[in-house]
């Protein structure tokens, strides 16, 4: 298997998994969409976007006593 069809397979099993307060939503993927001149900066802004929504879910998971972020 192709690490990237892997990698797909990994994100469609966190369909319906990840609190929605870090979840990407229609309304900031179309945000998204309009503020990028092209798609390779979509992809781009897409996984930053995707980038700081996990460094923000780390810092509250530290909060609350988890795993330092």
């Amino acid at each position: 298997m192709s690490k990237l069809k892997n990698v797909v397979e990994k994100a469609e099993s966190m369909i319906g998994k990840i609190p929605a307060g870090y979840e990407l939503n229609t309304a900031q993927v179309a945000e998204l969409y309009e503020k990028s001149p092209d798609w390779f900066h979509l992809i781009g802004n897409s996984f930053r976007f995707g980038y700081l929504q996990g460094m923000k879910a780390a810092k509250a998971e530290a909060k609350r006593g988890g795993v330092r972020a």
